[in-house]
Order: C-alpha cells, then sequence, then structure tokens
C-alpha cells in the first residue's frame, strides 16, 4: 500500500544528500594524496545509514566508516583528516538516532493495535472482495467454535443460516459494488457444534482510494437477549390471550378516564360492536351515575385498590346493567399513577336471582305461617258454622233469621279464603290427574260470567285439540276464578275478558325473566287478558307478594295472584305478566303436557321456538326497532345484528321519528304501547313518508286482543311477547317479504 510523503521524510532525504555531498568533496580534494578505497567505505557507510536506518544497519554504517577513516585520517594533514572524521560521525549519529525512535512508537503502535485485535470481545474478520476470509481474531473464532485454520479459503456466509444466506449475499455485493459504505443487521448462524445463535453483524468497506479492496467484519453474540425478547414476547402474547379470553370485562384506563386497552368481554358486556369503538368512549361516559363515577376515583385516590364497588353502567343503546367492580391503580414509585386496572362483572342476573330467592323464601315462611293457621281457622270456621246451623234449625218458622245467614254467608267466604290460604302455604292434598284445560274453562265460563257481572264481558277463545295437563280441576278453577277476579276489578267501567288456550312449544331462549326460566318442552298456555288500568313498575315489582293488593283497605286480601303463582309452581308451570298502563294486562300460566315431548300433535300451534338451534338463513336490510323495554329491545338488537341486519333502535316514538329521518330503513319493528304515541300510529307517520314501508308489531298482548280492540287491523304482522331470537328472525324475514313465518299469532 502507498503512503504521502511529510516533512520528515523531506528533512532526511536533505541530510542524507549533504552527507553524500560532503563526502564526495571531502573524496575530490584528497584524491590526488589517497587511494579511493577508504573514501569509497565512507560513501557505503552514508548510503546503508540512509537506507536501512536500523540500529544493526546504523552500527554496520558506523564500522565502515571507522575503517575508512582509519586510512584515510593519517593521510591527510591533521585538520582535514580531524573534520572528515567528525562530520561523517555526526552525520551517520543524526541518520540512526531519529530513524531508531520512529521505529520504537511503531513498534509500540502494532503492539497495542495487536492486542486490541487478539483480546477484543468483539468478533472481528477482514474478508476479500469475494468474502474471503483473510484473518480473524480469537473472538470470532470463538462466537462460530470454528479453528482459525477452517477459515481459510472459506467465505465467510458459509457460517450463515441457510434461510438468511441469500439476503446476505445480496448485502455484501452491494458493500463491494459501492452502493454502500457499512451495513448492520441481525441473523442466525450456524456453530461447529451444529447449534444456531443470533449475532449481529456490523460489516464496512475497506478501500485503497477510490477502489473497495474488501471489508471488515464485526460480529457479537445476541442470542441471550434475543431468547429474552421472545421469552417476553411469549409472556406478552399469554397475557393478551388472557386478557381477551378472560369472560370478566377488563379494561386499562388513566386518571382522567381515557381508555388504554379493552378486552371483548367487556365490549360483548355493554352491547358494543368493537373493542375499539368502546375503547374511544371516557370511562366516565359507561356510569349511568357521574357520582358514581367520582366515588370510584376518590376511593382509588385514598386506597390505590377497591374490591366490590357496586355501580350502575350504561349499555350501548342506553340499557342499564349493575356490574361489580374491583380496580387498582398501577403506580410509578414516585407515587405517580400510571394507569388503572379495573375488572368488571355482570352481577344483574345474580342480583335478579337473589331477590327471586329472597321472595321464595318470604313466601315459604309465609307459607308455613299460614298454613298452621289456616287449619287451626278451618276447626274455628267449622264450629262457628255447625253452630250457626243448629240455631238456625232450632228457630221457628216466623223467627227472624237474617242474622244467623249473614253469620253463615261470612263463614262460608271465610273457609274460601282459608283454601286460599292452604293452597297458597302448599299444604292442601293435591292428587293432579290428566284433565282438559278447555272442558275446565267450559264448566266455568257461567261461574265466571256471573262473577264479573253485566258491564264485563267474559270471551273464551279456546284452541281445538287441546292437550291434556296433569292438575286437580279444582286448583285449575281457582287460578281463573282468581284472574277473572283481577280483570274485572281493573275494569271498573265494564269491558272484554279475553280467556285463551293454545298448545305451545317453549324453549331456554323463551322470553322469561331469568330466574322463572321454563324447561324445555310442550306447555298448555292459559291466557286471561283484560282492558283495564294496567299497573306500573312499582306493582309489577310486587306482583307475586302475598297480601300484597292494589285495593283500597278491607277490599282485597292480597292473595290472588301469589295463590296463581303457586299453584302453577307446585304444576311445575310458569306464570307470566305484561302489563301496560290503561291498557290493560295478560296473564299467561303455562302448564306442561302430560305427553312425550316427541309426540306430534296436529293442533298444536307453532311458536317458532321448537329448534331456537335451527339454521336461520342470515337476512339483510336496516331495521329500526321502537321499543320502550331496555331487556327486549338489547335482546332484538342483539338477535338481528347477529342475523346480519343493520339495526337502529329507538326508546320512544319521539325518537323514532328523528332516526327515521336521519336513515333510510326497510322495516320497523315496533311496541304497540309506547310512551307518547303508540307504534300503530307512529307506523302511519313514518308510512306516509316512506311508502311501502315493512312494520312488525310487537306486544304483550295476543294478536286476538289486539284485533279484537282495533288497535291492529287482521293482517297487520305481529310477534307476541315473550319471544326468542329463532322466532324474532322468521317474523322479520316474512315482513321483508322472505320465507312466511307461519300463523300471524304465535302464543
Amino acid at each position: 500500500m502507498s503512503r504521502s510523503i511529510n516533512a520528515s521524510d523531506l528533512r532526511r532525504a536533505a541530510i542524507v544528500t549533504a552527507g553524500v555531498a560532503a563526502a564526495l568533496a571531502s573524496t575530490a580534494l584528497a584524491w590526488p594524496y589517497l587511494a579511493p578505497v577508504p573514501y569509497l567505505l565512507l560513501v557505503a557507510a552514508v548510503v546503508a545509514a540512509s537506507r536501512w536506518g536500523s540500529r544493526s544497519s546504523g552500527l554496520f554504517a558506523l564500522g565502515l566508516a571507522t575503517v575508512g577513516a582509519a586510512f584515510v585520517v593519517p593521510q591527510t594533514t591533521p585538520p582535514v583528516g580531524l573534520i572528515v572524521f567528525v562530520a561523517v560521525g555526526a552525520f551517520l549519529n543524526h541518520l540512526t538516532s531519529g530513524r531508531q525512535g520512529v521505529e520504537a512508537a511503531l513498534r509500540a503502535s502494532e503492539a497495542e493495535l495487536r492486542a486490541s485485535w487478539e483480546h477484543s470481545a468483539m468478533g472481528t474478520a477482514v474478508l476479500d472482495r469475494n468474502g474471503l476470509v483473510e484473518r480473524l481474531n480469537p473472538a470470532f473464532e470463538s462466537t462460530l467454535g470454528y479453528a482459525g485454520s477452517a477459515w481459510t479459503g472459506v467465505a465467510f456466509n458459509y457460517f450463515v443460516h441457510p434461510d438468511d444466506e441469500g439476503a446476505e449475499r445480496a448485502r455484501f455485493s452491494a458493500l463491494m459494488n459501492g452502493v454502500e459504505v457499512s451495513y448492520q443487521h441481525e441473523q442466525r448462524y450456524r456453530r461447529s457444534d451444529g447449534t444456531i445463535i443470533w449475532g449481529r453483524a456490523t460489516v464496512s468497506a475497506l478501500r485503497d482510494g477510490a477502489r473497495t479492496t474488501g471489508a471488515l467484519m464485526m460480529i457479537e453474540d445476541v442470542t441471550a437477549r434475543r431468547l429474552a425478547e421472545e421469552g417476553l414476547r411469549a409472556s406478552e402474547e399469554r397475557l393478551r390471550r388472557l386478557f381477551e379470553g378472560l369472560p370478566v370485562g377488563l379494561f386499562q384506563s388513566t386518571p382522567t378516564g381515557k381508555m388504554l386497552a379493552v378486552n371483548p368481554a367487556l365490549a360483548q358486556m355493554l352491547g358494543y360492536p368493537s373493542v375499539e369503538t368502546l375503547q374511544a368512549l371516557n370511562v366516565r361516559d359507561l356510569f349511568a351515575d357521574a357520582s358514581a363515577y367520582a366515588s370510584l376515583r376518590t376511593a382509588l385516590e385514598v386506597s390505590h385498590e377497591v374490591s366490590n364497588h357496586h355501580a350502575v353502567l350504561r349499555r350501548h343503546g342506553g340499557d342499564h346493567l349493575t356490574v361489580r367492580i374491583s380496580a387498582r391503580t398501577a403506580r410509578h414509585p414516585s407515587g405517580v399513577t400510571w394507569y388503572d386496572e379495573v375488572s368488571v362483572l355482570d352481577v344483574t342476573e345474580r342480583l335478579a336471582l337473589e331477590a327471586e330467592l329472597l321472595q321464595t323464601q318470604k313466601r315459604e315462611t309465609l307459607g308455613r305461617l299460614v298454613g298452621g293457621l289456616a287449619h287451626d281457622f278451618n276447626n274455628l270456621l267449622t264450629a262457628i258454622g255447625g253452630w250457626t246451623e243448629i240455631a238456625l234449625r232450632q228457630l221457628g218458622p216466623d223467627a227472624p233469621r237474617e242474622d244467623l245467614e249473614e253469620v253463615l254467608k261470612a263463614g262460608r267466604r271465610a273457609s274460601a279464603l282459608t283454601r286460599q290460604l292452604l293452597v297458597f302455604s302448599r299444604r292442601e292434598h293435591v292428587d293432579p290427574e290428566a284433565i282438559d284445560l278447555n272442558e275446565v274453562v267450559r264448566s266455568v265460563s257461567r261461574q265466571l260470567q256471573e262473577q264479573c257481572g253485566d258491564q264485563v264481558k267474559v270471551l273464551p277463545d279456546l284452541a281445538p285439540d287441546l292437550l291434556p295437563i296433569a292438575a286437580d280441576p279444582n286448583h285449575i278453577e281457582q287460578i281463573l276464578i282468581q284472574l277473572a277476579a283481577n280483570g274485572r276489578d281493573a275494569m271498573p267501567r265494564g269491558g272484554r275478558l279475553m280467556i285463551e288456550t293454545a298448545n305451545v312449544t317453549l324453549d331456554t331462549r323463551y322470553g322469561f325473566a331469568k330466574p322463572a326460566r321454563p324447561e324445555p318442552g310442550k306447555y298448555v298456555l292459559l291466557a286471561v287478558t283484560d282492558a283495564g288500568l294496567g299497573m306500573d313498575d312499582h306493582v309489577k315489582a310486587h306482583l307475586f307478594e302475598p297480601f300484597f293488593s292494589t285495593k283500597p283497605g278491607g277490599q282485597g286480601a292480597g292473595l290472588g295472584l301469589a295463590t296463581v303463582y303457586s299453584i302453577a309452581k307446585r304444576l311445575n308451570g310458569y306464570v307470566w305478566v305484561y302489563s301496560e298502563l290503561d291498557r290493560g294486562t295478560t296473564v299467561k300460566v303455562y302448564f306442561p303436557t302430560v305427553v312425550a315431548p316427541e309426540a306430534p300433535h296436529a293442533a298444536e300451534e307453532s311458536t317458532g321456538l321448537a329448534d331456537a338451534g335451527a339454521a336461520v338463513p342470515a337476512g339483510a336490510g336496516r331495521v329500526l326497532i321502537v321499543e320502550d323495554d331496555e331487556g327486549v329491545r338489547g335482546v332484538a338488537r342483539t338477535v338481528l345484528r347477529g342475523r346480519g341486519y343493520d339495526v337502529i333502535e329507538a326508546r320512544s316514538a319521539e325518537e323514532g321519528r328523528r332516526q327515521a329521518a336521519a336513515h333510510a330503513i326497510d322495516l320497523l319493528l315496533t311496541d304497540v304501547v309506547l310512551p307518547g304515541i303508540d307504534g300503530p300510529a307512529l307506523a302511519a307517520e313514518l308510512r306516509a313518508i316512506q311508502p311501502g314501508l315493512k312494520v312488525l308489531f310487537t306486544s304483550g298482548y295476543t294478536h286476538r286482543v289486539m284485533v279484537s280492540r282495533g288497535v291492529l287491523p287482521p293482517g297487520a304482522e305481529f310477534l307476541e311477547k315473550p319471544f326468542t331470537g329463532s322466532l324474532l328472525v322468521q317474523k322479520v324475514q316474512a315482513a321483508l317479504g322472505g320465507a312466511p313465518a307461519g300463523d300471524p299469532s304465535p302464543r
């Protein structure tokens, strides 16, 4: 390799030239007197000193000069000889001493470089243009496990993992062609024992002027770091799967309420279509009561951990659910809160079950109490009635009898009340038999009409070929009497009392409240509907509680529906009540049949519920749901979206108007009874704006009741509550012009 000429080289050349000139001049002056050989020795000494300049060559040159001087000095005059000797000696000393200092510094620098090369922890190799290894340091050998001799004439990429070799060749070629000056990357290498390591290679071009002569390659073993990173990624993946797979709602948020992470369970719990949609909200927006969120934040700031905090959250669409929240803060050692980790458990169903259990325990406690009292009271009534009858027989034909007869009537009423108490307490002996519900209704219809009076018209609507049920006819009569009495009292100005029967099939998706969800199977339905005052939510919440009555004091014992409920539960049946203020009430009692579930029956009315898991084709279109009940609206929304429909929703007719004005809709699914204007009026308004709009009505009243009252036209598409998802989809498809859904008036 060439190097440039510096100032030190120029000075040395000048000195050598001067010395040679002096020697030649001395030779020329003394030539007449001396033989030329000694002077030639002096000249050789100068040339040797300037040519090699090492300590050994300097000593050799000094010896030549001494020999030459030994011949020259004696043959010259003393001044000339002395001058020549001193000049030559000084000149030779200057040459050798300067070169020796440079050589010492060079040797020290080479020793440092060699030590750095050999003892460096970074594997380093010099490659030629073809990628062949020219030399390498021990660290390089140790990293890949090969002795230096194994690399002779071998290309460095021979030890690269086969999957990475092609990319490495391309990178090295670009470096040799001047496209890159250097490159750095991580890839796999094969050690001599066959193991695979990860190395981070830094490769830089070596240049001679503008020409690339090779490359300097340095490799660092990063296997441990890569394994640690892969372990960390695997751990993060496990945590991610756990986070996303847990059935409990989880989220992370900043102290200001910004969502950092949300798992799918929480999005599903709150009814959001995606995790991203939910994560875009602030946590405080999820709380139905802002003060509940504030109290949670305060508790976290004080104790940094909260357990079993109950709150009401707002679902997507406006529904509410009760949750139990546990949370903790992740904090910096300095005390600054990074984020909150929160778990959310939906306890709405559990609280409903607890409330149902509490009511059951209350009923059982009261049942044991009143059962014992009823038996004792029966004894007293027996005595009162018996002595009254004896007294009446002893009276003469002209004696006043009215007072005693009133006592006897009161005793009979008390006896009937006692029988109710015994039924409620389940202490009355029951001997069920297979009976026809229609026959019981027919046998008691005249009595019911007399009970209700002239202003109330009792209208039985009985399904033919009704399946038999296992019950005591007296208990069924008692249910009919109680429900007819309630219907009569709800219609002080008179009206229609409809009594309907039907064969139905229920499954686990049937729309009962979860604590009272029926077992799948075939049932016989008894539905009694009035057009009376209806009930508000407070009354419905206490409907089956014993001794709860909405009648003025002294006019009701509060055992009517409690008795109905007790009889139905005793027969493994179920009771479902639908009521709207000023719109009337429907009470549906479901009795299990005594035929095998697989036995077909020609007269059975299909509800579309027998095969909830049957495949229902996916739908298309936009459905506007207008329903004031949060639970019904949420079920309909979830089911229809799951079947591919685009769903928008409203809680009132007014909100339904706004939604219809903002969106083009294909089907209006509306409750008949709504706050403000009712469903049929809303449908008429929207059809005036959008002719041909499909409409599907839904109500807890039966289809016959809606038609008989003139609320709906006979041909209106109708879905009766409670309903299942499969029946809803079938009805929506039928309303949109798809496959027919069967009878438009399911039970």
